[in-house]
């Protein structure tokens, strides 16, 4: 019996939660003063996960700390996932290097006093280790609770003994086993714009005025590459105004394309891309015929091939499903009741000692506590 909790999620959220309550003073790099909030993070942190103990423990077992690691796989075949980030952390009042530094830290300090499994797998998110051991824990009918706000998630309910509770709504997440693969289309041809996935339409149609613009460089195609290269990997479709290969570098305009980022050299270059619809009505229009939908374009079936790869558990890489599984098994739960003592100490959090009997219960089972305080 497992209780699997999104690490990344929660962290996320509490960090948020510290920076509104605490109300951190800005220091002269212009960021908030990590120091300041950082001891309420990890109490927010730990009376988070208390009262997943106490409220699934004797029934589910084991808490599991599933946690991002620095590197990602999908980076390895998107190069641009997640990508938007930077800037937008670049530019907060955050300071995240130094939050994240200390976050490690705080993560690598509890291993050894709480008697929790932690998942920290290389190239994997908590998402993956989430989604490798809930089909592990299922397939051997073990119960098991994924702890989670993300709504994404939901792909764990296709496993019979797998529940998914949002800690940040305080409800049971539900999905009718007959609505699963509707469920799991519908996220790969949406994306995830949190993640920098594109809906399928993204980037596969182009402005009017680039098509004109296109027509009148033709010769440069037919300059520069035989005639195989420029069928198979320039080809215009100019009937419905599409465009899809890949680019030579040393056409500007193409540049844009390539990587997505708006910094061509006029406005034409910076309008590339036409506005498509494609939110929810069109997108359950498009699922009505999903094949011949997709079959209307070798953009659309190549940014549907992609999004599957990043977005559905069924295509998280083998080493990765080894990795977790083989991490999972070889860690014991124990616990150390004086380390404990000193982590609360380190962290400010001296008013939680009270909550030790509940952090050492293990299975649900009293632990006696003796320990020393130098303090």
């Amino acid at each position: 019996m497992a209780i699997l909790i999104d690490f990344g999620h929660m962290s996320s959220r509490m960090h948020h939660v510290a920076i509104s309550e605490v109300s951190p003073s800005i220091g002269d790099n212009g960021k908030y003063d990590v120091d300041e909030y950082f001891s309420y993070f990890c109490h927010l942190v730990l009376q988070n996960i208390k009262s997943m103990k106490q409220q699934f423990e004797r029934e589910y077992g084991e808490i599991v700390i599933c946690i991002d690691a620095k590197h990602y796989w999908r980076k390895d075949i998107y190069p641009e996932y997640k990508g938007q980030r930077k800037a937008i952390k670049e530019e907060s009042k955050i300071d995240f290097s130094s939050f994240y530094s200390r976050v490690d830290e705080f993560l690598e300090d509890m291993e050894s006093p709480f008697p929790f499994k932690f998942l920290n797998i290389e190239k994997a998110e908590a998402d993956d280790t989430i989604g490798v051991m809930s089909k592990e824990l299922n397939d051997k009918k073990i119960p098991t609770i994924v702890v989670t706000s993300d709504k994404d998630m939901k792909q764990v309910l296709q496993y019979d003994y797998v529940k998914l509770y949002d800690d940040k709504d305080k409800k049971w997440e539900k999905l009718p086993k007959k609505d699963i693969p509707n469920f799991k289309i519908y996220h790969v041809l949406k994306g995830d714009a949190s993640d920098n996935i594109f809906n399928i339409k993204q980037r596969t149609e182009f402005s009017n005025d680039f098509m004109l613009h296109l027509e009148k460089h033709m010769d440069f195609f037919y300059e520069h590459f035989d005639e195989s290269c420029v069928m198979s990997d320039v080809k215009v479709i100019q009937s419905n105004s599409f465009v899809y290969s890949t680019i030579v570098d040393d056409f500007d305009i193409y540049k844009v394309y390539k990587t997505g980022k708006n910094k061509g050299k006029n406005k034409l270059e910076k309008n590339v891309f036409a506005t498509i619809p494609f939110g929810d009505i069109e997108i359950y229009k498009f699922m009505e015929d999903l094949e011949v939908n997709l079959s209307k374009h070798k953009m659309y079936k190549d940014a549907y091939n992609l999004n599957e790869e990043l977005v559905l558990f069924d295509h998280i890489p083998n080493y990765i499903h080894v990795n977790t599984k083989e991490s999972y098994y070889k860690q014991e739960v124990s616990y150390d009741q004086q380390k404990m003592v000193n982590f609360f100490n380190k962290y400010k959090l001296k008013k939680m000692l009270g909550d030790m009997p509940m952090f050492l219960k293990i299975h649900g089972q009293e632990v006696k506590t003796s320990v020393s305080f130098d303090w």
